[in-house]
């Protein structure tokens, strides 16, 4: 019927092919935004964990809170993010996408705002009434992330491949940004800030850049170097001098500071050229009308592999001080 809104969009396999100009790259920096949009709030309260384990938990009984917080915190807005994108695929996205991304974006700005608000309550003798409405926050957000990210993805898999680059880019700038305004409110600078999160977002977001330049090796090698690499980095920074008091019969091997920066540089670049190369190559390699599926899907075992590895990393732990 004439004026009906359609909420299929036919895709064929000579699609891509009619791509118009993108002038002043504007559809580019639009998916940047967005990729930005997704990931500033998180990170922007994740990197705010000095705030919270110096001003908020201040009781005698904090101790814990002080300790997990930022372990609870993020695996409660991955999980909620794993919630809200699974529901999105198994019960499908249809209909128009504003009716998705815009009040995600709504609820993401009230409830960051209402966090910032919350700075005022005096949380000294209630410690875990301010946990528990802080993570409730955030699986708010978590959630709303969830669905924003996904939905966005979803409409970046029919653009070409630079477009679904853009979104990364997007979101490892979010990280890098949470990071500096980290930094650029502290007094001094510690071994974590200045060598292990700068350089590995800064690497991280170079190395999205290279992948949209240079676009091999071919989807047949990308699994298996994602592969090797996680299990070089399992492998290798279990001998860093990480706990070194608390080792009994794992050694420390690498004690250099120098060597340790570097490893972290190759595994943050490498980490963003592979990333941007698995999401601009998964879209691609499927039948055209299947390509938000596959995006939604894609971003389902993303925060998936996120949630598993903070997981994972306190048996990282166990294995590296109590063996």
């Amino acid at each position: 019927m004439l004026g009906k809104p359609v909420d299929t969009i036919v895709i064929t396999s000579d699609t891509f092919d009619r791509v118009p100009s993108d002038r002043c790259f504007c559809v580019f920096l639009a998916f940047v935004i967005h990729g930005l949009g997704c990931f500033l709030p998180w990170n922007l309260l994740f990197h705010s964990y000095e705030y919270f384990v110096c001003c908020k938990f201040l009781g005698d009984d904090s101790d814990i809170y002080r300790q997990y917080f930022l372990s609870f915190c993020a695996l409660a807005a991955l999980l909620a993010a794993l919630v809200s994108t699974g529901i999105g695929l198994f019960i499908g996205f249809h209909g128009d996408t504003k009716r998705r991304v815009i009040p995600s974006i709504v609820v993401l700005i009230i409830m960051f705002i209402l966090q910032v608000l919350f700075a005022v309550f005096d949380a000294r003798d209630s410690s875990g009434v301010f946990l528990c409405i802080t993570i409730l926050n955030i699986v708010v957000i978590g959630a709303f992330i969830g669905l924003y990210l996904s939905s966005v993805a979803g409409i970046v898999a029919y653009f070409p491949d630079r477009y679904v680059n853009a979104l990364v880019i997007g979101t490892s700038l979010g990280i890098l940004i949470a990071i500096c305004s980290r930094i650029g409110f502290k007094y001094y600078l510690q071994f974590v800030d200045a060598v292990v999160l700068i350089n590995f977002a800064l690497f991280n977001l170079l190395g999205n850049f290279l992948a949209g330049c240079v676009k091999k090796p071919y989807s047949r090698w990308i699994s298996f170097l994602v592969f090797i690499r996680a299990i070089l980095a399992l492998i290798i920074f279990l001998f860093v001098n990480f706990e070194p008091n608390s080792r009994h019969n794992v050694p420390v091997l690498i004690r250099n500071d120098y060597v340790f920066m570097s490893l972290v540089i190759v595994f943050g670049f490498t980490h963003g050229y592979l990333n941007s190369m698995i999401q601009m190559l998964t879209t691609k390699s499927v039948e055209p009308y299947l390509s938000a599926t596959t995006a939604v899907l894609l971003q389902l075992f993303i925060f998936a592999g996120c949630f598993f590895g903070i997981i994972g990393s306190f048996v990282y732990h166990f294995i590296a001080t109590l063996f």
